[in-house]
């Protein structure tokens, strides 16, 4: 629970001792993610500057023109979810980014596309190419399965998996049926993707959502993220070990 005084300032009672990531937002803006360290028995006082947002407007299409009612999660710098949408009947979105935001990573899916994990610059302003901001789905694909809690194989329980494609991140639970009404509706067993983009996917599970900071870097940790390639026709499997 918050307070807030008649200044405008918030409270947060009964913090536990240690570590902690601070970011503040609302509808017109958001500030800087901050370090703050709490210790026993006393008061840290930290002040957070709201940065206006900027409206910025995607387009997703294919080779048969705009795709409406796609499924997006937009993610920030560094390994941060953002916004979660559909396209338009003219395949736009738009999504609300801090100042500063040069990319995002996107995760983007269809009936009868491949599901696309991709990292974006983003462009605003005149000098921006008539693609720009354009994601393009395609039909070629393969299928991968997440089994993300294999029998007779225990995992740490705090432990959430992520899957990642080129830097661009995803949580794992969500994928099965992406785009589609039974979507994130895997059950108990394995979570699997009919159709993917061919390429590099890494399957890591993390305690701690700080260290998504660590995948959007480029780092995959070998103790707890599994490689593999997705080939176009074929079903790849990535469990934790």
């Amino acid at each position: 629970d918050t307070a807030t005084d008649d200044a405008g300032n918030f409270e947060l009672p009964a913090l536990q001792p240690g570590k902690y990531t601070v970011v503040a937002e609302s509808d017109e803006g958001a500030s800087e993610r901050t370090a703050l360290e709490v210790a026993e028995g006393s008061e840290s006082e930290l002040k957070l500057i709201l940065k206006p947002s900027k409206r910025i407007p995607f387009y997703v299409v294919s080779s048969q023109g705009p795709v409406s009612d796609a499924t997006v999660q937009v993610w920030i710098p560094p390994g941060v979810p953002r916004f979660f949408t559909r396209t338009d009947q003219d395949g736009r979105f738009e999504v609300k980014l801090p100042t500063g935001t040069t990319e995002v990573g996107l995760t983007v899916g269809a009936p009868g596309y491949a599901l696309k994990l991709t990292r974006m610059p983003i462009s605003s302003g005149s000098d921006a190419s008539p693609d720009a901001n354009t994601i393009t789905l395609d039909a070629s694909a393969g299928t991968l399965v997440l089994d993300l809690q294999p029998p007779g194989r225990a995992l740490d329980s705090p432990a959430t998996p992520y899957l990642v494609h080129n830097g661009a991140i995803q949580e794992a639970g969500t994928l099965a049926d992406w785009g589609t009404d039974q979507a994130g509706g895997s059950g108990d067993g394995p979570a699997v993707v009919e159709a993917i983009e061919p390429g590099v996917y890494a399957l890591c599970f993390l305690a701690d959502p700080a260290e998504l900071a660590t995948l959007w870097l480029g780092a995959l940790p070998s103790d707890r993220c599994r490689k593999g390639s997705v080939e176009r026709g074929r079903t790849l499997t990535l469990s934790p070990r």
